[in-house]
C-alpha cells in the first residue's frame, strides 16, 4: 500500500514493477474491465496469467490494490454491485457489460473474450450449456400469457432443447451398449436363420 501512495505521489522510483503495472491497468479502460471481469468470475490463476499475458505478482497487486472480490460476501451482492455500475460512457458500460458476463456466463467466457476466441470448449460440456440454456429460457414462458410475444419467443427454445439433449445422447460413450443392453433384455440374442443358411444346414 506505502508503494501505492508513494505512486500516487509521483515518486515513481520507490514503486515496483507489479505495483506501477496494477496502476498502469487500472487506468486503462479494456484493462481494467478485463481484470475485474476475470477476478468477480473467480478464474483461475493458469488461464488467468495465459489470457492476460500478466505475471502473477502483477494480477495479486491488482487485486490487493484496485479490486479484492472478497469484500464481496455472496453472490447476490456482486450482483448488486455489478448492476448498480454506471453506464454513461461506452468504456463505463462495456464494464459493466464484462463483469456481468463474468458474473453470469463465468470465466470461460472472459477469456474466449479476451483471447479472441481461443478458448476451446470441449463439446460434451458446450451441449450441455446449450441445452440448460435452451432449456431455462423455454420455461421462462409460464410468467407470460399464452398470447403474449415473449411467451412464444420462449417457448420456441423447446426445441433447441430437445435437438441440443438428442446430441448429447447420440455423443454419449455409453448410448450404444445401454440400447444393445436393453435390446438383449426385450428380444435376447439374434438367432434368426437365413434361408442360405437353412438350406445348408440342411443339406449338411
Amino acid at each position: 500500500m506505502q508503494e501505492y501512495y508513494s505512486l500516487e505521489k509521483g515518486d515513481e522510483e520507490a514503486v515496483s514493477d507489479p505495483v506501477y503495472l496494477a496502476h498502469l491497468m487500472d487506468k486503462l479502460p479494456y484493462p481494467r474491465a478485463a481484470l475485474r471481469a476475470f477476478l468477480i468470475a473467480k478464474a483461475p490463476l493458469a488461464p488467468f496469467l495465459v489470457a492476460t499475458e500478466m505475471r502473477e505478482d502483477t494480477i495479486l497487486s491488482y487485486q490487493k490494490l484496485f479490486f479484492d472480490t472478497a469484500v464481496f460476501p455472496n453472490r447476490l451482492i456482486k450482483i448488486a454491485y455489478v448492476r448498480q455500475l454506471p453506464v454513461n460512457t461506452e468504456h463505463a458500460k462495456f464494464e459493466r457489460d464484462m463483469l456481468m458476463c463474468g458474473l453470469q456466463l463465468g470465466w470461460e467466457y472472459v477469456m474466449w473474450k479476451v483471447t479472441g476466441g481461443k478458448f476451446h470448449m470441449p463439446v460434451k460440456d458446450a451441449l450441455q450449456h446449450i441445452m440448460s440454456d435452451s432449456l431455462w429460457r423455454s420455461r421462462e414462458h409460464v410468467f407470460n400469457a399464452i398470447t403474449d410475444a415473449r411467451a412464444k419467443e420462449s417457448k420456441g427454445w423447446i426445441s433447441s432443447a430437445l435437438k441440443t439433449a438428442d446430441l448429447l445422447e447420440r455423443t454419449s460413450p455409453d448410448k450404444q451398449n445401454a440400447l444393445e443392453e436393453l435390446r438383449l433384455s426385450l428380444v435376447g440374442m439374434d438367432t434368426t436363420l437365413t434361408k442360405d443358411k437353412v438350406n445348408g444346414e440342411i443339406l449338411s
